[in-house]
């Protein structure tokens, strides 16, 4: 039986050492002590800032936007790219702003538990993936203490039960807030934590005098209350911070979370701060998980998650000795010995568990950090960083079978472009919508800086353009046509700005300027970095897969547009091609010059192999070629997330050899980060597998999931691939459950790095080419009917793609 835990004989320390529990919504990190235990909260719509900050600061673009854009589009025309940097400086409005802390619930044990100091007897704590429980155990003497916490989808509660066989608990049960002068109203048996978050968080990289603000004028922040019930059959009282349960054999406490966001409205509404209303909701949602036995609810938990978790399962057989490892021990020995392929499928299930911990309908997109962030000035704000990272998040929702948590990023693509077609107007006199390199919850669209950041992150207008096409990626995997046409007017709105964004170079061809590759540099002739140019390889690619998919969705939906559809056709056709630079390597810039860094953690310029599809390994093999070497090139180095990036890459690159040592890279391990200390240098995963940008992103998390899946499984440009980019460790397993484009469930096994069988069910009739053993077979499916290709598929495989047999 595959493993399903991580887990550790000893409390986390640090945070990256406890252990993430999520509903979609609210969000906690377990750090599973004796005598102090604690749980850090996170709820999703608890953000800086109010729906006016998305209004960005208009003080810092006094210039007219057009007029300026037009000004740095000739000085990069001239060759001037140093005096246009500056001049597009001045379209910076401000920064986004920084998901919140809720604060910390505390459990702490006033009886003699174990000694002070010493180690708990037995001590055990884990994560469940399968039932999304976390839990602890250990003994002191004659007395076995045994906890279990889990956050209720159904019931929307997070609740923890603690057990004790051969002594009685005295607890004492307390709420901490994380924000400044919170208000605690204790009562019998609950207590009420409300808070005001703060009008202004600053980026941790800006430099100013009150980076965190708080403002009391009435909705200048949001408001959050924090509510918690104890049920226990021993005696509770009220203590000063919270309340203390005595004489017990078990405790439970509940614990509920509201704020005064709403986050399903495409136009942020004003926030009323209405302290009662929150806390009568919060009352409402504890009295109502309250009616229910723990055990009820931990059923109706259990089966929710299970429902979704259990569609897929991936087992590369666990190697003899590795149960009785704790998961960092696991992951040392697997950096030392290199046999260890299961741990792989481990961090895939933690991966798919994330997902469903952290996105559901109804909630907020997975941000920087998913909903986990116990910092109020988050690395990087823990935004939405709308170049690579928001949508890495949702790369494997489809693949791995979890559609529906992708429901949240299609539902903010709405607020995005209410927002974002103002942004487009008013800054370029363009038609549809825009985000540049950071969002937030409020729909924060500007440049981001306060008219000094560097270019290379602040001048990049395509945000939509890669968002957008998660919408036409829902359609293939799923076919589901109604929710194509609902998000038509959003893909509509995306295609539309990179049309006006598009303007002729002279040569009766069209271009982007100005042009960043997302975050990287290349050295002007004085050898100087510089970010600014024309036409980047990441513009051409992206620009081509969402013209593409437009039509696409127009020829699904019936939409008569004839305007609209030549239009995009002829900017198909007048875009710049890839180039191969003389060196062998895939051009990222419209000019063979060098790279400032040539080992750059964003590999933007291959966009259009993963998760594009224009460079395809069969039809352009010379690109194809180049790809590979520019992957190489960049090195085996890497921070987390572009690991799991270029993961995915070699895979559609069918370079088992590269993509084993990504798996490598990606599973080492990184030390806990302790407090107040940031590393910014090394990948990896962290003792509980989150992923280390570092500082932790969970990007990587998802990407690394969707890598695998691309590793086992692929399905674009009409095909259909078994067992694409086999590891060479991998030799014998099976999987279970993934998705393929075209609505199809796939299930593969395979001995010996040979495929033994494979079944598919698709959910309506189709007929479907399935590439096996370097050939292609078309192959006639019933709709709702699984059938098992084995054999058969191998002997039609030697017969070559003309081979076809209906099923």
């Amino acid at each position: 039986m595959p493993s399903q835990q991580i887990w550790f004989d000893a409390p986390a320390h640090v945070w990256t050492e406890a252990l993430p529990l999520g509903n979609g919504r609210l969000g906690a990190m377990a750090f599973g002590g004796v005598v102090d235990d604690r749980f850090q909260l996170n709820e999703d719509s608890a953000w800086s800032g109010a729906p006016a900050s998305a209004g960005g600061a208009p003080g810092l673009a006094g210039d007219d936007g057009p007029a300026v854009l037009a000004e740095a589009r000739a000085l990069v025309a001239a060759g001037a790219v140093r005096a246009a940097e500056e001049v597009v400086k001045r379209l910076q409005r401000g920064h986004s702003q920084a998901y919140q802390p809720v604060g910390d619930l505390w459990i702490r044990s006033r009886a003699a538990a174990h000694p002070a100091g010493s180690r708990p007897e037995g001590y055990r704590r884990w994560l469940d993936l399968a039932t999304a429980t976390t839990g602890q155990q250990w003994r002191s003497g004659a007395m076995s203490v045994t906890q279990e916490a889990m956050i209720s989808h159904p019931h929307q509660v997070l609740a923890i039960r603690r057990r004790s066989v051969g002594g009685l608990l005295d607890l004492e049960v307390g709420l901490a807030g994380a924000h400044p002068s919170p208000e605690l109203l204790v009562g019998t048996g609950t207590a009420l934590l409300v808070q005001r978050l703060p009008s202004d968080v600053f980026p941790p990289h800006e430099k100013v005098p009150e980076p965190v603000v708080y403002d009391d004028a009435p909705g200048a922040s949001a408001t959050v209350v924090t509510g918690m019930r104890l049920l226990t059959d021993g005696v509770t009282s009220v203590e000063a911070g919270g309340l203390r349960v005595t004489g017990a054999t078990e405790v439970v406490v509940l614990l509920a979370v509201h704020t005064d966001v709403d986050v399903t409205s495409v136009v942020p509404v004003p926030l009323r701060g209405d302290r009662e209303r929150l806390a009568a909701s919060v009352r409402a949602t504890l009295d109502a998980a309250a009616e229910l036995p723990f055990d009820e609810l931990r059923g109706a938990h259990v089966t929710d998650h299970a429902r979704m978790y259990g569609r897929v399962e991936l087992d590369l057989h666990e190697p003899a000795g590795v149960a009785g490892l704790t998961t960092p021990a696991r992951l040392e020995r697997s950096a030392a010995s290199g046999d260890d392929p299961a741990l792989a499928a481990l961090a895939f299930r933690y991966g798919r568990y994330l997902m469903i911990a952290g996105s559901r309908p109804g909630t907020v997109p997975l941000n920087l950090q998913g909903i986990w962030s116990d910092a109020v000035r988050p690395p990087w704000s823990s935004n939405f960083t709308t170049n690579i990272n928001l949508q890495m998040n949702y790369w494997p929702a489809h693949p791995a079978n979890l559609d529906e948590c992708a429901a949240p990023l299609h539902a903010f693509l709405r607020r995005l472009q209410a927002r974002g077609a103002v942004v487009a107007r008013e800054m370029y006199d363009a038609d549809g919508w825009v985000v540049h390199h950071n969002a937030d919850l409020w729909g924060f669209a500007w440049p981001v800086g306060e008219g000094t950041l560097d270019p290379r992150h602040a001048a990049w207008q395509l945000g939509s353009v890669w968002l957008a096409q998660s919408i036409w990626e829902h359609h293939a995997f799923t076919g589901d046509i109604d929710q194509l046409r609902h998000m038509w007017p959003v893909l509509r709105g995306a295609v539309q700005f990179g049309l006006d964004w598009l303007v002729p170079d002279g040569r009766g061809g069209l271009m982007t300027s100005p042009s960043t590759s997302p975050e990287n540099t290349y050295l002007l002739p004085d050898g100087s970095p510089a970010a600014l140019t024309v036409s980047t390889t990441a513009d051409m690619a992206l620009l081509q897969e969402l013209f593409q998919q437009c039509l696409a969705a127009m020829d699904v939906l019936d939409v008569e547009d004839d305007e609209l559809a030549a239009t995009v056709r002829d900017a198909l056709a007048r875009l710049p091609r890839p180039r191969v630079m003389p060196d062998g390597r895939f051009a990222e810039w419209p000019t063979d010059v060098a790279d400032a860094e040539p080992d750059h953690r964003h590999q933007s310029h291959l966009v259009g192999l993963y998760p594009g599809t224009s460079i395809n390994i069969d039809r352009r093999p010379d690109l194809a070629a180049a790809a590979r070497a520019s992957l190489t090139a960049r090195g085996p180095e890497s921070t987390g997330w572009a690991l799991a990036w270029r993961l995915a890459l070699r895979a559609r690159l069918r370079d088992p050899q590269g993509a084993e040592a990504c798996l490598a890279a990606y599973l080492r391990p990184t030390p806990a980060v302790p407090p107040g200390q940031v590393v910014s240098e090394g990948g990896g995963v962290y003792p509980n597998l989150l992923c280390a940008h570092p500082p932790f992103q969970i990007d990587g998390n998802f990407g690394f999931v969707a890598g695998v899946v691309e590793l086992l499984l692929q399905s674009h440009q009409g095909e259909l691939h078994l067992l694409p980019c086999l590891p060479e460790t991998w030799r014998d397993g099976a999987v279970r459950g993934l998705r393929a484009r075209g609505g199809i469930e796939v299930d593969i096994e395979w001995r010996d790095g040979v495929l033994a069988e494979a079944r598919l069910r698709a959910d309506r009739d189709s007929v479907v080419r399935v590439r096996t053993a370097g050939e292609v077979v078309s192959i006639a499916l019933a709709a709702g009917r699984r059938v098992g290709l084995d054999a058969r598929l191998q002997e039609l495989a030697g017969q070559g793609q003309n081979a076809q047999f209906n099923v």
